[in-house]
């Protein structure tokens, strides 16, 4: 846990020039020291976004994408917790969901007949080397199961589907790779059939 090195360093670290006094350079620079130490390991959010993106007529079509700089992932065991959600318009047309990174595919189910519902998926990339990634994630997809005394009501949609893989990127130290989720709507397909609604990607620096 994050604690004071010195307890009498006092409540003011910058004082104006000609001041007498203040904490001692040595204490002062080890204090920084211990914050750096502990806030280093902490994830930070390097991305969010609420705004709906929805797909556009036939074809697939790009819900979320975002840049990863290059040096993100910098060592191994470096990580990226990622979360993406949306919708599932209520008709009858076969919807499907691409997740890709650096143009690896990690999920991908086809194309499957949801009439209804909400998806959510929860992914974790860690870098095992320069070039290569650890991912896994939990996919939830479609309407929800409805209990009622016992009983399950209607004939819902659903999709759950955990993912493990190792993926090959480009070298992680030096190449900027993309993060990216597709939709695409077939059948009678129509605007915003498959919606992407959230989007928030933590990175986390082992060292």
């Amino acid at each position: 846990a994050l604690t004071r090195a010195f307890a009498d360093l006092g409540k003011v670290l910058i004082r104006r020039l000609g001041d007498a006094g203040g904490p001692r350079v040595d204490r002062t620079s080890a204090e920084f020291d211990s914050i750096i130490a502990y806030v280093k390991n902490m994830p930070r959010c390097i991305h969010a976004d609420m705004a709906a993106t929805g797909n556009v007529g036939a074809g697939a079509d790009t819900l979320r994408t975002f840049s990863l700089p290059a040096n993100s992932l910098a060592n191994n065991n470096d990580w990226l917790r990622v979360v993406y959600s949306g919708t599932f318009a209520t008709n009858d047309t076969d919807k499907r969901i691409r997740i890709l990174f650096d143009g690896q595919v990690l999920e991908d189910f086809g194309n499957f007949d949801f009439d209804a519902g909400v998806w959510t998926v929860h992914i974790h990339y860690g870098r095992i080397s320069s070039t290569s990634v650890r991912a896994t994630c939990i996919g939830m997809y479609g309407e929800p199961l409805v209990f009622d005394e016992g009983v399950i009501s209607g004939t819902p949609d659903i999709i759950y589907l955990p993912r493990n893989a190792t993926l090959t990127v480009a070298n992680l130290n030096s190449n900027a790779v993309t993060l990216l989720v597709t939709g695409e709507s077939t059948g009678a397909p129509a605007n915003d059939d498959i919606v992407c609604n959230l989007s928030a990607i933590e990175l986390c620096q082992m060292t």
